[in-house]
């Protein structure tokens, strides 16, 4: 069930996701998980969910529709550990419809050493905020792979770095996130985003999350082990995250243009179908009940 952050018990079996930020931009409607992003003291405040079980190398599929409506929209799907910075990516940006950015980083909490340089934009054929599509990242220790309705559109072999000790390895949290990437005022950031997002008469941006589905390579301890979320008939949503650039060092994935916010979090219950390796969870049924506490 979807819980705020100091309603949460700590027990991942209980409170499996967690929204990061208030205001709590989150909803259930229509089956599905949803983050919302508006104006708030005059900057774009959106929505970041986490899940509060880890995982290290396995697979995550999800099922979304964008909201990158317009220049400056930043939506992600991505796995993250905000221990060591490693981190996963598919983002898409509002100068966009038809295209998917995929990327990793290593070490990104030293922000002297960050490598921007892992990005792919990679083309598609379809419009991202017109209907859900399947996206699923495939993580080993060997390779990344990166693909679309079943599609490989990437593969990045460890073998292929100039420096292989660089590999995004250890546990990492999946994360969801709807930001401006104007927020931080960081030009790079701005230009990477496609612009500044417009809010006319209290315009809200949208990211849909459908179904998803979390498969550990190899178990670990139970209280790490991954989930495996189906949809039922809810969603969840919460705060934003500030992308980096080259030209402006703040921390990949991460939630700073949040920053004003205090962690008043969500989170989705799991009822666990294989000990060892995953959990399946009709999360987004119950998280609709959490809403409303």
């Amino acid at each position: 069930m979807l819980v705020k952050q100091s309603s949460a018990s700590g027990d991942p079996n209980a409170n499996p996701w967690v929204s990061e930020f208030l205001p709590d931009n989150s909803q259930v409607t229509n089956g599905n998980l949803v983050l919302s992003m508006g104006q708030t003291n005059g900057k774009g405040f959106g929505a970041t969910v986490s899940s509060v079980r880890w995982m290290e190398y396995g697979s995550v599929t999800a099922k979304v529709k964008t909201g990158v409506t317009a220049g400056g929209v930043v939506n992600s799907f991505i796995t993250r550990s905000s221990k060591t910075g490693n981190e996963i990516d598919f983002e898409w940006v509002g100068k966009s419809h038809n295209s998917v950015q995929t990327n990793f980083y290593w070490n990104a909490l030293d922000l002297n050493s960050i490598d921007y340089t892992n990005g792919k934009v990679i083309p598609l054929s379809f419009d991202t905020t017109a209907d859900f599509h399947s996206y699923t990242i495939q993580w080993d220790a060997s390779q990344i792979v990166w693909l679309v309705d079943g599609n490989t559109i990437r593969t990045l072999p460890r073998s292929s770095l100039s420096d292989q000790s660089k590999w995004p390895t250890g546990l990492q949290q999946v994360q969801f996130s709807l930001w401006d990437g104007s927020a931080t005022g960081a030009q790079g950031t701005i230009d990477w985003a496609g612009g500044r997002p417009p809010y006319p008469d209290g315009k809200l941006y949208y990211m849909y999350v459908g179904e998803v589905d979390i498969k550990c390579a190899s178990p670990v301890s139970s209280n790490y082990t991954c989930a495996t979320l189906q949809k039922s008939n809810s969603k969840t949503t919460s705060s934003s995250s500030s992308k980096p650039n080259s030209s402006d060092k703040s921390s990949p994935g991460s939630s700073d243009t949040n920053s004003d916010s205090s962690a008043d979090d969500s989170a989705i219950s799991v009822s666990t179908s294989d000990a060892q390796t995953m959990y399946s969870l009709s999360a987004f049924s119950l998280l609709a009940l959490a809403l409303m506490i």
